[in-house]
């Protein structure tokens, strides 16, 4: 199953998989999450995708911006959930999943940074992510 749902400067999919054995690979607008076979093991049963993307003509977009000096959200922002076949969610992953963006046109120096938005803190935080590699 999947489904589609978009909105003015964001977009939302969602797809049920069975947990295939090796690695899966989810593309949608130019961002991949890449869910590797050691996480989908713990999954047996099936699981949701949920990736949603805001772009910055969004009216959520402005939200998110950061209030650090000379700091560029680029776009889109991805949220990537994982859920049981029964809905509940997934987080201790027993693996990290890799989530892959367009590079961002930008002026100057750019130095790209993972970031997640802490719901708790209502803040940036980069616990526990970290960017893996950059290309030009």
């Amino acid at each position: 199953d999947e489904t589609l749902a978009t909105l003015s400067g964001a977009a939302s999919v969602s797809k049920r998989l069975l947990a295939p054995a090796s690695g899966l690979s989810f593309s949608y607008a130019g961002v991949t999450v890449e869910l590797p076979g050691a996480l989908l093991q713990t999954l047996q049963d099936g699981f949701v995708l949920s990736l949603a993307l805001i772009d910055s003509n969004s009216s959520s977009f402005e939200f998110f911006v950061p209030a650090a000096p000379g700091a560029v959200l680029a776009s889109p922002m991805a949220s990537v959930q994982l859920y049981t076949s029964d809905g509940l969610g997934v987080s201790q992953l027993a693996a990290p999943l890799l989530v892959s963006f367009p590079r961002p046109t930008v002026e100057g120096r750019f130095r790209p940074q993972c970031v997640f938005w802490d719901e708790t803190q209502q803040a940036w935080s980069s616990a526990g992510v970290s960017l893996v590699n950059e290309s030009a």
